[in-house]
């Protein structure tokens, strides 16, 4: 039996200015042939919002804690074949987004009509 478990915090700081934790834990996982070590990831970042938010800048860190790990066992009769990394999978990225076009998510519906011909 395996467990997944994911946390998603949003935080809004200022009107443009809003804070995010991302939590993902994996159990371990152990079947008659393969086992899978736990794993446990958390990222933080902040992203501010300009120019009616079509200018973003998001700043943010992987693995704050170092946890996440593929270690992995797989045993077939008399071979045992184990993967252990000490990769260092921590990181911090800065990225700036423009959007060009402002393009409209919602889809614009007139009448009932219309959508039962688009069907």
């Amino acid at each position: 039996m395996s467990i997944y478990v994911s946390a998603n915090y949003n935080y809004r700081i200022e009107e443009n200015v809003n804070f995010y934790l991302k939590m993902n834990y994996t159990s371990k996982t152990e079947d008659a042939v393969c086992r899978q070590y736990p794993s446990l990831c958390a990222s933080a970042g902040i992203t501010f919002s300009f120019l009616d938010k079509t200018l973003q800048l998001n700043i943010a860190c992987h693995d704050l804690f170092r946890k996440e790990y593929s270690d992995w066992e797989v045993r077939y009769y008399n071979i045992n074949n184990k993967q252990k990394n000490n990769v260092d999978s921590r990181f911090c990225s800065i990225y700036l987004r423009y959007n060009i076009y402002k393009t409209s998510r919602k889809n614009k519906v007139k009448d009932v009509d219309n959508v039962l011909n688009r069907l």
